[in-house]
């Protein structure tokens, strides 16, 4: 069985998070023995960097340009790759968008994983027909979230098969003190973190305002963001004006390894993001037995029970934000139940990479056996 796995989002580099977990379930396929070719177009960074095609679009003039050659290149590229493969694998819409218009060349089974926040919730009324021309054509329709499950099935009256992504387990046994101290975190100071882009679809204003009134009545919280952005430059430089000192902790985009050190080294896992469709972040964060303090986006809903082992917060809510902190940071009992109550949630619902794997294995193998 040879599966041709497209996508607009791959690692070029050792360390380069972008698509990398598009790589760790290529890497878990290849590991038990499944043949996989991964079928994508490199360069057109303007158009594919960053944050990815779809915001590039909106503010880029470069990306618009370069949008046809793009897409002119990587259709002629399934044409000529799919030949050699059993079933098309498109991660987000594109992609199988493409394969179904190159299916008269190749006739293979077509399985899309729509990973894409923005398309499963938009209602664009161009983008839209789209959607549902390209999730009805497919083969096999398969989303990473409750959510984006039930919102194609209200949109589109499409069902989908839901397989979250996966998440390696911890390879570290590292106390969490002793990873506070590397970091200079002393053991009063409570820490919270957000992962992800330092940009406003993240929520990462709303986050800052609201970190700049905790202070004013916890001045022993420190704020790590991990993540670069569009918006990191301006949040670093109006940090040094409001002379916040090490009280904001940018650490840009680190390696994904490096990512579980400061989880560990945290206390408060904050995601105020305005949509996701998923979000491995909460994964992680829930592994590493962090309370959290999120929207209600992507699966965290799959991840976070309301008073179990975390809070949810309103979009675009400052009050909302500084609420909940005010309820964990004044309470350090809470901290300890919330991180006991993920590490209980963790061994539920997250899925190892090689058990993600074993799963699309068996969708494969379903798909091949309908075609016979």
């Amino acid at each position: 069985m040879k599966i041709g796995i497209l996508t607009t989002s791959y690692p070029r580099y050792k360390g380069d998070n972008r698509g990398i977990f598009i790589h760790n379930l290529v890497e878990a396929l290849r590991k038990n023995k499944t043949h996989v070719n991964v079928i994508t177009v490199d360069g057109f960074e303007s158009l594919i960097g960053n944050a990815g095609i779809l915001p590039n679009l909106a503010k880029s003039w470069k990306a618009r340009f370069l949008f046809i050659p793009y897409i002119v290149k990587f259709y002629f590229k399934i044409i000529k790759e799919a030949k050699t493969c059993d079933i098309l694998h498109c991660n987000w819409a594109l992609p199988a968008f493409l394969a179904i218009l190159s299916k008269p060349f190749h006739k293979k089974k077509i399985m899309l994983t729509e990973r894409s926040s923005f398309l499963i919730s938009t209602n664009n009324i161009f983008i839209k027909p789209f959607l549902f021309f390209t999730y009805k054509n497919v083969d096999k329709l398969i989303v990473i979230s409750k959510n984006s499950r039930n919102i194609i099935l209200k949109k589109y009256n499409l069902d989908s098969t839901i397989i979250m992504n996966g998440l390696d387990r911890l390879k570290t046994n590292t106390i969490k003190s002793a990873m506070r101290r590397g970091m200079g975190i002393k053991p009063h100071e409570k820490t919270l973190i957000f992962l992800g882009r330092v940009e406003s679809i993240k929520g990462f204003d709303y986050l800052f305002n609201a970190f700049l009134e905790i202070r004013k009545r916890f001045n022993n919280t420190k704020l790590i963001v991990i993540g670069g952005g569009n918006d990191l430059e301006l949040y670093k430089n109006n940090t040094n004006k409001l002379s916040l000192g090490n009280s904001v902790i940018f650490k840009g985009s680190v390696d994904h390894e490096s990512i579980f050190k400061y989880l560990l080294a945290s206390d408060i896992f904050i995601f105020p993001s305005l949509n996701e469709t998923g979000g491995n972040v909460l994964l992680e964060a829930l592994s590493c037995g962090l309370p959290i303090i999120t929207t209600r986006v992507g699966w965290a809903e799959d991840v976070v029970i309301e008073g179990y082992n975390g809070y949810f917060i309103e979009k675009k809510d400052v009050k909302s934000i500084c609420k909940n902190l005010v309820k964990i940071l004044t309470n350090s009992n809470l901290i300890k139940k919330f991180s006991k109550n993920s590490l209980k949630m963790a061994n539920k619902r997250i899925i190892s990479w090689d058990e993600c794997g074993t799963l699309y294995e068996k969708e494969y193998k379903s798909l091949l056996y309908q075609h016979r």
